[in-house]
């Protein structure tokens, strides 16, 4: 470190230390929010699932080599499921203390896993990033909507929100005119309607060939049609998704939301210095009409229509504050209920279901080093390589 930056700290003591002050807790009234409960104990066994997804790349000069993958897991004491997706299922008898991660007694041997993954490559530009995270999304929430489609599941673990995707504007939307983007929203529905039939989970968008954008969309770009029909795809995975929203707990480690204090701080960062216990706050009920003023260029009624009941959680003593989202207006039942769930299925205050699916989804840049060695890119585009 250069030495002017210790210099710094001197000279910046002072005014550095009143502008944190404007970051202390003054005068609220968390307790108007917070309620201190001791978790229960279920009467009654449910069937609990959850999901991750990941992705991971490496870059070349004129492409980017990418993986993606998904996991659902699911939780059944009694093994009655339904059949899961061909050529998919594994049971997971994993018996080592680190692979495990802790799990509550009795989990291990009554897991059953739905993995899908995809190895690609797409050009190298501004949004292939971008790109690759929304492949990744879309097989996280494609994954879920078949574990819940063919199993018969109370509770879905979902990692992340819902919410944040649908509020969130779609990428590359102003780069296409009015007209062209009419007709990809016409052909999409073609295109993703009889997705919800299909076994197998892949990017339909990606299964386009050159030739068809060439005949349809005349000196448009290919990669612009592309990334909107993703962002389309998405929005159409979602809706499938949410055609099962009473069962899907979505849930954040992390959030920068501020909608119980509307302040600067996140409300989880109050919530988490207010109070060490376990214990949840008062509900949250966010309409999407209310948070978005622009039109879905799919479904927008139903996504206009849709509520979000959200709260914030302590499972365990000490432990951190998560954020739980439920797709739909809950009420104190439904939402003590989901508490019972999560607290009984979970170890250090975390479900062990998505802590695992976290653990076994992660695609590492050692593991993408390895595959490009498989397929071959190593000897033949390793001078181009970036890292």
């Amino acid at each position: 470190m250069l030495e002017s930056l210790y210099l710094k700290a001197v000279e910046n003591k002072d005014s550095l230390t009143d502008l944190i002050e404007d970051y202390e807790l003054k005068d609220l009234k968390v307790e108007d929010h917070w309620n201190d409960y001791e978790m229960p104990k279920l009467d009654e066994d449910y069937v609990i699932a959850a999901g991750d997804g990941s992705s991971n790349l490496k870059s070349f000069y004129s492409f980017l080599f990418y993986g993606i993958s998904s996991e659902s897991i699911i939780y059944d004491k009694t093994l009655k499921l339904k059949n899961t997706l061909k050529n998919n299922v594994k049971n997971n008898l994993e018996n080592n203390l680190e692979n495990n991660l802790n799990a509550p007694n009795n989990v291990i041997n009554n897991l059953k896993i739905i993995e899908s993954s995809d190895l690609n490559v797409i050009d190298n530009n501004e949004y292939s990033k971008e790109r690759i995270r929304n492949y990744m999304g879309i097989f996280e929430i494609k994954n879920a909507f078949h574990c819940l489609e063919t199993n018969n599941i109370d509770y879905y673990l979902y990692d992340g929100s819902l919410l944040g995707d649908l509020i969130r504007p779609l990428p590359g939307e102003k780069r296409l005119k009015k007209d062209v983007k009419a007709k990809i929203i016409s052909m999409a529905h073609e295109f993703f309607n009889d997705e919800i039939k299909m076994d197998k989970i892949e990017i339909t968008s990606n299964k386009i060939d050159n030739e068809f954008w060439e005949r349809e969309f005349d000196n448009i770009s290919e990669f612009e049609l592309k990334f909107y029909l993703e962002n389309i795809e998405k929005l159409f995975a979602i809706s499938n998704l949410l055609k099962h929203r009473k069962k899907i707990v979505a849930i954040s480690k992390t959030s920068t939301a501020n909608d119980y204090f509307h302040l600067k701080i996140p409300d989880i960062g109050i919530f988490d210095s207010y109070s060490k216990r376990t214990g949840y706050t008062n509900k949250k009920v966010k309409t999407l009409s209310d948070n978005i003023k622009y039109a879905f260029p799919v479904n927008n009624e139903f996504f206009k229509s849709l509520k979000f009941t959200i709260f914030y959680i302590r499972l365990c003593n000490n432990k951190n504050i998560l954020k739980v989202e439920l797709p739909y207006n809950a009420n104190k039942e439904d939402i003590e209920k989901i508490i019972a769930v999560l607290a009984n299925e979970s170890t250090e205050g975390y479900p062990y279901l998505l802590k695992k699916t976290h653990h076994d989804v992660v695609i590492s840049k050692k593991d993408m080093e390895n595959l490009s060695n498989i397929v071959g890119l190593y000897g033949k585009y390793g001078r181009e390589m970036l890292g």
